[in-house]
């Protein structure tokens, strides 16, 4: 019995890893925003092995990416689901929609503030 649950949890939880990696392949592919948040990705690898930051350094900037991608992630997400209600102007779908761009922005801000503090002192010396 316990060995029929962990197998049914398993196909579970592969499922639920393809859908996000299938999720995240469509964020990269066909948001323009995931480009640059791309970018701004590989060139934080870039100069973290550059500059080989050390582990606190790099847990920062991991730490900053992948929030910037999961922000972008939950605004697509709502976008999509608000378009599918209507594309028609609606205020609280607008809202809804700007609330989420804000809050990627707020993200990016944190992020763009810890890699000034982590690279900056490498970029003055």
């Amino acid at each position: 019995m316990q060995s029929l649950l962990r197998e049914s949890y398993m196909k579970s939880l592969s499922k639920s890893f393809k859908h996000a990696f299938i999720g995240l392949g469509n964020l990269i592919s066909k948001e323009p925003n995931a480009k640059i948040h791309a970018a701004a990705t590989i060139t934080v690898i870039v100069l973290g092995i550059y500059y080989q930051l050390n582990t606190i350094e790099w847990v920062l900037s991991i730490i900053a990416v992948l929030m910037v991608w999961a922000a972008e992630a939950v605004n697509t997400a709502i976008e999509c689901l608000a378009d599918e209600i209507t594309t028609e102007m609606n205020s609280n779908i607008k809202l809804a929609k700007d609330l989420s761009a804000g809050a990627v922005l707020l993200v990016v801000i944190v992020a763009v503030i810890i890699g000034i503090m982590v690279f900056g002192p490498y970029f003055l010396s």
